[in-house]
Parts: structure tokens; C-alpha cells; sequence
């Protein structure tokens, strides 16, 4: 492959080669240990974190190394059926059996990192990847934001499709927050209705103190699509009153979201 010139971004492509090498799903469940690969330290490693590597590898037999210049760290990737709980890693594991590690991939032990599904739910694509670019930005020391995962939106291709982001109303009352609830039905939607998609809702869930979104949920047609703009919100932290203020245009199935909104705050329209 053609690494590019910038030092980022040839940390970035060395980390999704390295990614993309790697089998995942069931076949990284039956596939054979990866040999590791020698590797020759450039130095930048202090002592505890180069014999902390070398821990790890002796004790994974699916160790990868990859080594970058600009960012003077070493890289790996690990089959999470093959390093199991106890293998002497030194690792701090969750109750569910995964890598605790901040929100920038750094685990307790020095100069190891971890993303993906081995540090714990959501199992997504769209948040390894974005975990993997958080923490080689945050080795090559580009102060990236940190991941929250809470702001992770989940979609199931089905029929209808579903769409998730954030806090359920059950769990944000568990939590102890105060809520406001808006639901918006798609059949009272022009879009819909023309697309013979009118079966559906759109549900959003508020902080009744602060306005800000907690969670939004949808089933029906192209809501894996819609989504997005409420997980945009949530990351944005857009308060309820400047989503109201938006112009959503129409006829389209978004005009849902702002109705949603509205609703939540006794202002639906079309219903």
C-alpha cells in the first residue's frame, strides 16, 4: 500500500492496515494464532513499557507489532478468544471479561492500548474505527476528544430498520434524571406516507432540567439514516431549544425528528 507523506495520517494508514489485516467475527474465533512479528524497537519505548510489550506478546500468541517513526510507539492487535482473563498481561478486565481502558484507548498497563470489541460494548464497526483514529491521534500526541460512548448510534438493517443513540427513558430514569419524552408517528408524516413507509415512530428523551438530549430512538423506514443528526446533536450538545429553532426542510421523513422534539416540549404540529 502507499503510505502517505503527512505523519498522521501514516500513523492512521499503518493503524487500519494493521486493522484490516486481522480476522474478525467468526472467523476470528476459528482462525489459527498469528505468528508474531519480529519487531525492532526504535527506542521509543521507555524500559517498563518495551518489558510490558514483550509480556503481552509472550503471553498472546496473536501479537502484531507495527512500528511508526513519527509516532514512536509501537502498535498491536490482539484476537480477544486468544487472550484470555488471567494470562498474566496485567491487564484491569471489567465484569464482563473486557479491557478497561480510557477514552483514548490507554489501558493500565504502560505503553499498551486497546480498541474494538475486546474494551466492551457497543460491538460496532463505526466505533472501533473511531476509536482506533482516537488513539493514534492520541499517541502521536494530537489531543484528540475523547470517546463517549454513550454518543454511539446503533442501527439494525432489518425491516422496518431500527435506529438508536444514547440513554432509553427507562434508563435515564433509572439514572435519576428528570425527563421529557416526545414521540412523533410516521404516518403523520407527507414523506411517509408517499413512500408507503407510514409505519414507524420517531421517540426522544430530554433532561426536563437542562434540555439536553439524553436519547433517541426510531423504528421505520430510513431511520438507520436519520439517526445521525440526532447522534450529531448529542456530540454538538444542541439544547432542545436550538433543535425547535432548526428548519428541517420538507417534504422529507427528518421533519420527524423536529416534530419529535416539538412534541416533547408540548409544540408538535402535525398530529
Amino acid at each position: 500500500m502507499t503510505i502517505p507523506a503527512t505523519p498522521l495520517l501514516r500513523a492512521v494508514a499503518l493503524a487500519f492496515a494493521w486493522l484490516l489485516a486481522l480476522p474478525t467475527g467468526a472467523d476470528a474465533r476459528t482462525a489459527d494464532p498469528v505468528a508474531p512479528r519480529a519487531v525492532t524497537p526504535r527506542g521509543a519505548l521507555s524500559a517498563d513499557e518495551q518489558a510490558n510489550v514483550e509480556l503481552f506478546r509472550r503471553a498472546s500468541p496473536s501479537v502484531v507489532h507495527i512500528t511508526t517513526l513519527e509516532t514512536q510507539r509501537d502498535l498491536f492487535s490482539m484476537n480477544v478468544s486468544q487472550v484470555p482473563r488471567g494470562t498474566g498481561t496485567g491487564f484491569v478486565w471489567d465484569d464482563r471479561g473486557h479491557i478497561v481502558t480510557d477514552g483514548y484507548g490507554k489501558t493500565n498497563v504502560a505503553g499498551l492500548y486497546a480498541i474494538g470489541d475486546v474494551t466492551g460494548a457497543p460491538w460496532l464497526a463505526h466505533k472501533a474505527s473511531h476509536e482506533g483514529i482516537i488513539c493514534i491521534e492520541a499517541i502521536a500526541g494530537k489531543k484528540p476528544h475523547a470517546m463517549i460512548k454513550e454518543r454511539i448510534p446503533g442501527c439494525t438493517y432489518s425491516h422496518p430498520q431500527v435506529a438508536s443513540v444514547g440513554l432509553t427513558e427507562a434508563k435515564a430514569k433509572a439514572a435519576g434524571r428528570e425527563v421529557k419524552v416526545g414521540r412523533f408517528p410516521f404516518v403523520g408524516n407527507g414523506k411517509a406516507i408517499a413512500l408507503g413507509e407510514d409505519q414507524g415512530m420517531v421517540k426522544v428523551v430530554f433532561d426536563a432540567k437542562t434540555g439536553e438530549l439524553l436519547g433517541a430512538h426510531m423504528i421505520g423506514a430510513e431511520v438507520t439514516e436519520l439517526i445521525q443528526g440526532y447522534a450529531i446533536a448529542m456530540q454538538t450538545e444542541t439544547t432542545e431549544h436550538e433543535l425547535m429553532e432548526t428548519v428541517f426542510p420538507h417534504p422529507t421523513l427528518s421533519e420527524m425528528m423536529h416534530e419529535a422534539v416539538l412534541d416533547a416540549y408540548g409544540r408538535v404540529l402535525h398530529v
